[in-house]
């Protein structure tokens, strides 16, 4: 009776998948938010007369949900930093783009990409709540990339043994990557005239 009373009798096939994957309770909480459109943001708590910017900490622009997970300076440099190490055409611009590209129901290894997305979302979130709640911001960007493998590292023993060999091949073809990018910067700051 609730659940038609709450979704008119529809099942939510992503949800369902959701609610029995192996995520950490708060996460399947916090995607659950996140497909319904309840997450906390400045637009969403300005709209219930809350006093302060509707503006993202980060870069000025209206705080949404598609902002803090995709469009920000900070989470479109975390999706490049994935797409280049993972080796994906693009990088997702929306939470619908990544949905029906990157892990349309059904594909292979959905539960090794739900895991991810889980891991770069709350890296994301928890990140964005350090800036405007608490002032703290990331001294370097690629500083959210370790926050997001320091999850995975975390979380991956509550995945079945195929997924966790999946999210580690993952997480070693993007640990590689970061650690080439930190050497070009240095190798840039010590060529670079201007700095």
């Amino acid at each position: 009776m609730y659940s038609w009373l709450s979704h008119r009798g529809v099942i939510n096939k992503r949800m369902q998948s959701i609610w029995k994957s192996r995520l950490p309770m708060k996460l399947k909480v916090f995607l659950w938010q996140i497909f319904h459109d309840k997450q906390q943001t400045a637009v969403e708590l300005k709209k219930r007369k809350w006093r302060g910017s509707p503006l993202c900490s980060a870069c000025g622009s209206p705080e949404t949900m598609n902002h803090i997970f995709f469009q920000c300076i900070l989470a479109r440099f975390v999706w490049t930093c994935f797409k280049e190490a993972l080796g994906w055409d693009r990088a997702p611009v929306g939470w619908q783009d990544f949905l029906d590209t990157w892990i349309p129901l059904g594909c292979k290894d959905y539960n090794a990409k739900l895991f991810l997305l889980a891991m770069v979302l709350w890296s994301l979130w928890t990140s964005r709540n350090k800036r405007a709640i608490e002032g703290k911001f990331p001294r370097l960007p690629i500083e959210l990339m370790f926050k997001c493998d320091g999850f995975l590292q975390k979380w991956r023993g509550l995945m079945k043994d195929g997924e966790q060999s999946k999210i580690g091949e993952w997480r070693t073809l993007v640990v590689k990557w970061v650690e080439a990018f930190q050497e070009d910067c240095k190798r840039r700051a010590e060529d670079d005239s201007f700095m």
